[in-house]
C-alpha cells in the first residue's frame, strides 16, 4: 500500500517545488511520485477568461478521489495533463505507478472531506498574501503564455478571484493539516521544515 502525502497551500505558495523537491531529494525517484491536482481541473476551454478556477467546484474531485484509491491500493494509475493555455486535458496522458510514497500537491485537498480521509499525512505552506501574487505573476508568465490572458488581466484576476477563494476555501482549512510551514523566506529553509515534519512522524 502506497502512502499518501498532501502539500496543500495557496497559488504561489511554492506547493509545486516542494513537492518536487520531496520526491527528488528526500524520498528519491525510486520510491516516491509526484501528482498535481491542477492536472484535474474541469474543461473550461468554451468557457470566457473571467472563468473562475479558485473555486473547489472548478477541479474533478471525484477523478482525483479515484486515482489515489487506486495508487493507495498499489495500483498504478493514468491522469490527465491539464493545458493552461487551452484551458483543458491535452492528449498527453501521465503514468503514475504505485510506489511507497504519493507526494500529491494541490489548492483544495483539505476542503473534500473524502480527500482528507485518504491521505497519511498533509502539509500546508502557509505564506504572505503579497508574496503569493508576487511569485504567481512570475509564474503565470509563462504558463499562462497563448491564453490571451495578460498582465493586467492576471492582476485582475488575482483580485477578484485568487485571493477571496484563497481566504474562502483553502486558508481555512490550514486547521485541518498535520503540519503548517511557513514559506516566506528562502525556499531551503521552509524544506528543512518539510522534511523535519515528515521525519517527526516517521514518514519518510
Amino acid at each position: 500500500m502506497s502512502k499518501i502525502i498532501y502539500i496543500v497551500g495557496g497559488s504561489g505558495s511554492g506547493k509545486t517545488t516542494i513537492a518536487e523537491k520531496l520526491v527528488r531529494e528526500f524520498y528519491g525517484e525510486r520510491k516516491a511520485e509526484l501528482v498535481s491536482a491542477d492536472n484535474f481541473f474541469r474543461d473550461f476551454s468554451k468557457a470566457d477568461l473571467s472563468t473562475d478556477f479558485d473555486v473547489p467546484q472548478a477541479y474533478d474531485e471525484n477523478l482525483i478521489h479515484e486515482k489515489l484509491v487506486r495508487l493507495r491500493a498499489g495500483h498504478p494509475v493514468e491522469i490527465p495533463h491539464y493545458d493552461f493555455a487551452t484551458r483543458k486535458a491535452d492528449l498527453k496522458v501521465i503514468h503514475v505507478p504505485a510506489d511507497k510514497y504519493i507526494i500529491v500537491e494541490g489548492l483544495f485537498l483539505l476542503y473534500h472531506k473524502k480527500l482528507r480521509e485518504l491521505c497519511d499525512f498533509s502539509i500546508f505552506i502557509k505564506v504572505d498574501l503579497d508574496v503569493q501574487l508576487a511569485r504567481r505573476l512570475l509564474r503565470d508568465q509563462k504558463r499562462l503564455r497563448g491564453s490571451g490572458e495578460n498582465l493586467t488581466g492576471q492582476i485582475e484576476r488575482y483580485f477578484r478571484d485568487v485571493k477571496p477563494g484563497y481566504l474562502k476555501y483553502i486558508a481555512p482549512s490550514m486547521e485541518l493539516a498535520s503540519a503548517v510551514v511557513e514559506n516566506d523566506g528562502e525556499l531551503g529553509t521552509c524544506f528543512e521544515q518539510v522534511k523535519k515534519a515528515l521525519e517527526k512522524k516517521e514518514i519518510a
